[in-house]
């Protein structure tokens, strides 16, 4: 085991914490649960990069997906009825297209209807249920899963880690509101997850330098005031690696946390609905990479069921290929989404994706278009701005307020702004500093917010 080397032995309460996590969880059934899908997980390692291989590995899965979900759950069953659909119509992406898609207040509205409960009789594996992120402060969907999970979330963590030259062993450092206590995941080597508080991070940035970790992950927005922080005190923090999830990844962030950490910075798109992350960026930055093998990824119109051409916008849509306890068959995940055509220069053969536009729910319709907090950032990045957030009012007009703490703009850069905004709008802008943004009760700091 290479966690129990004496690099670790510097960090406060560190070989505690490792040896607790150790001893609850390398038991024998973990263990012996783990040999045994270790040849899966190299398969799908090697698969990956051979579009015939994955295309056929893909259709395989959906056809038995859909032909489980039509026999075993009322929903998919009644669904089949409707649309005339029998076991075995469905074959490929092409033919997914006959099923309506799914939205989340139709989960929401009778789950039951989507529990397929014979294959846990069928496998004896228990269930967890996990809730959809709420964000934007929207109710949360429950999604129940097999305890199976690690299998894809272990193929997937194999191809990314290995891609980014994570080496076997690495400690994981994730900055967190809320730490969760050490824990131990497995993909290509086995791998320790050490959360630490960000409010304790922002006060002492220092601590990454004490522990033993050289890959660092967490949200965007709150890596940012830790890159920020440390660099007021003049520390260096260099990481080898550093992995976003959960928000926007913007040029200015971007920017801000290379200054500090280092330009090794990769995103995830993943979502608690998934059996596994949806999509990851690989070395070349040219987009995010979907794990096609455990997922289907679409893009529909935002007011029907048209696939949309890559280089369109619209609501990504996904098909679990893993869960068979509780089928999600073109589920609307809320996210904007664009896909893009052609094949990395990398040689991957997994389809492409642009990095999130954002949730639909942060959006605004205007006359002409509709904004995006990615359309945001582009007018306000040339101006130097950095975190800010716009209310919307009811009464046609909007504010934008931004931390002095951050950035400091002239008059003439708040008339600028005004004026850029106002031709995004068509509507009268304020612009506001003032000494601090406050996230969301969710942790997240959403740049389009809604006041009556």
């Amino acid at each position: 085991m290479v966690f129990l080397d004496s690099s670790i032995t510097n960090y406060r309460g560190w070989t505690t914490q490792l040896d607790d996590a150790l001893d609850g969880f390398l038991n024998n059934e973990a263990l012996s649960e783990l040999l045994q899908v270790l040849p899966y997980q190299e398969s799908a390692k090697q698969v990956q990069w051979d579009l015939e291989v994955l295309s056929a590995l893909q259709r395989k899965k959906l056809e038995t997906l859909i032909d489980h979900a039509i026999v075993h759950t009322q929903y998919y069953s009644r669904t089949a009825r409707e649309n005339n659909i029998r076991e075995h119509d469905i074959k490929d992406i092409d033919d997914l297209q006959r099923f309506p898609s799914l939205s989340k207040s139709r989960l929401m509205q009778l789950p039951s209807d989507f529990l397929a409960t014979k294959v846990m009789n069928d496998t004896g594996l228990k269930a967890r249920v996990s809730r959809s992120s709420g964000t934007s402060g929207e109710t949360q969907a429950l999604i129940a899963h097999l305890e199976d999970e690690f299998v894809p979330n272990g193929a997937v963590q194999a191809r990314y880690f290995q891609a980014w030259k994570i080496e076997e062993g690495e400690i994981i450092t994730w900055v967190r509101r809320s730490p969760k206590p050490p824990f131990v995941a497995y993909h290509a080597g086995w791998h320790l997850y050490h959360s630490i508080r960000f409010s304790e991070v922002v006060k002492n940035p220092q601590i990454l330098n004490e522990c033993p970790s050289k890959v660092i992950l967490g949200d965007p927005f709150e890596l940012k005031a830790v890159a920020r922080a440390a660099e007021t005190k003049g520390i260096t923090i260099p990481f080898k690696t550093i992995l976003i999830t959960y928000q926007i990844l913007d040029n200015a962030t971007r920017r801000t946390l290379e200054k500090v950490f280092g330009d090794r910075i990769f995103e995830i798109h993943s979502m608690t609905e998934s059996s596994c992350p949806i999509a990851w960026e690989c070395p070349t930055h040219a987009g995010l990479h979907v794990n096609s093998d455990y997922i289907i990824s679409e893009v529909l119109d935002l007011n029907d069921d048209i696939v949309l051409p890559p280089g369109q916008v619209g609501e990504l849509t996904i098909t679990d290929l893993h869960n068979h306890l509780m089928p999600l068959i073109r589920y609307r995940t809320g996210d904007l989404a664009t896909h893009i055509s052609g094949v990395c220069r990398c040689g991957r053969a997994l389809s492409l994706m642009a990095p999130s536009d954002g949730r639909i729910a942060d959006t605004v319709e205007t006359n002409n278009s509709r904004i995006t907090p990615r359309n945001l950032f582009w007018e306000t990045d040339p101006l130097g701005l950095g975190d800010f957030e716009v209310i919307l009012s009811s009464h046609d007009h909007i504010t934008i307020r931004y931390s002095r703490t951050i950035s400091i703009l002239s008059p003439r850069q708040e008339r600028v702004l005004r004026r850029k905004l106002e031709r995004l709008f068509g509507k009268t802008v304020q612009v506001q500093a003032v000494p601090e943004l406050n996230p969301a009760s969710s942790g997240k700091c959403p740049i389009l917010i809604r006041s009556t």
